[in-house]
């Protein structure tokens, strides 16, 4: 097989950055199916495995993407900490990013089946909220997963969730049905 991994995980954990300025250069297929593969093999909680993975390869899809995300860079970033230089430097990174998201190969979304309960039930206050805010978990735990293998391919990424803002938009772009929520996109190239 090509393109073996070549950092051990330590090395990949410890060396992992956010990385926003990703070339257009071609990732093999099988190198993007050992990242979504690293991400099936997450942990989930009761080994529900709701999550959900998009490959966006095609360019009118990766473009129609990149439009969401500029618009939602109009609605602006909250500063993170850190001094004015960082801070800067942060932002202009960032806009990077908005300004040449459909330059990556691969735009990866993950996403999740939403939680299915019979018709008409309604759960306890506190069960709808477990269910709420526990769903996300596994899919993290399967983005920290192809993060790491991303790495390991020597492949740059870094998670974005400015989708959200418009996720209608995306659904309908890319034909999400109804019951699939989005979570995190990650652009991902060399």
């Amino acid at each position: 097989m090509t393109n073996q991994p070549t950092i051990d995980l330590f090395e990949a954990m410890y060396t992992s950055r956010s990385l926003r300025r990703l070339k257009p250069d071609p990732i093999p297929d099988d190198v993007i199916r050992k990242v979504i593969e690293a991400g099936t093999q997450a942990p989930s909680g009761a080994n529900q495995q709701h999550w959900r993975f998009l490959a966006v390869t095609d360019p009118d899809k990766r473009a129609g993407l990149a439009e969401i995300y500029r618009k939602g860079a109009q609605e602006g970033q909250p500063s993170a900490g850190g001094d004015e230089r960082s801070q800067r430097l942060r932002h202009e990174s960032i806009y990077y990013l908005f300004d040449h998201m459909q330059d990556p190969p691969l735009l990866l979304l993950v996403c999740a089946l939403r939680e299915s309960m019979p018709p008409g039930y309604q759960p306890p206050p506190d069960i709808a909220k477990f269910t709420e805010r526990s769903a996300p978990a596994g899919v993290l735990l399967a983005v920290q997963n192809m993060m790491l293998a991303c790495r390991a391919h020597r492949l740059g990424t870094v998670p974005t969730t400015t989708h959200l803002l418009y996720e209608d938009e995306v659904k309908e772009l890319l034909g999400i049905p109804p019951e699939v929520d989005t979570f995190v996109l990650l652009p991902i190239g060399y």
